[in-house]
């Protein structure tokens, strides 16, 4: 960053967003967070996609919770989550057999008009086979998906 600046560039939210995907991605968490943060005080504000960085993180290291409350952040903030982030934390949930929590955030998604990718019905079949309830995983998916 500090190279753009000598070079009278001024960083945007989509080079803190590269950034912070490269750092998360080689992870160095802690020095994603201070960049978050430093961007916000430089009035550069956090948006979907920055949300859904973090969410994938926590996600990988199996930490919903954690990728909850960026979700919950990216609402409040008044992002709203495209499939992709929806899918991020069913496919997480549905691995970790929180399968409720799952069918929540996918009815949720149907019901924002959000149109369920491949991997979004794969999440939820791999989850339903995993806790045993294999009669919902082979339940059809609609032709159109």
């Amino acid at each position: 960053m500090g190279l753009m600046g000598k070079e009278g560039f001024s960083p945007n939210i989509y080079t803190y967003n590269a950034i912070i995907d490269s750092l998360c991605k080689k992870g160095s968490f802690d020095e994603a967070y201070r960049l978050l943060h430093k961007g916000s005080v430089h009035g550069i504000q956090a948006d979907g996609v920055t949300y859904t960085i973090f969410m994938s993180v926590h996600c990988r290291q199996a930490d919903t919770n954690r990728a909850l409350v960026f979700f919950n952040k990216m609402l409040k903030s008044g992002f709203m989550p495209d499939i992709h982030a929806y899918t991020t934390l069913i496919s997480a949930l549905c691995r970790q057999k929180q399968m409720k929590e799952s069918e929540r955030l996918f009815e949720e998604a149907v019901s924002l008009g959000l149109i369920p990718s491949k991997k979004t019905y794969t999440s939820m079949i791999c989850g339903y086979c995993r806790y045993g309830i294999t009669s919902l995983a082979v339940k059809p998916v609609p032709e159109n998906e």
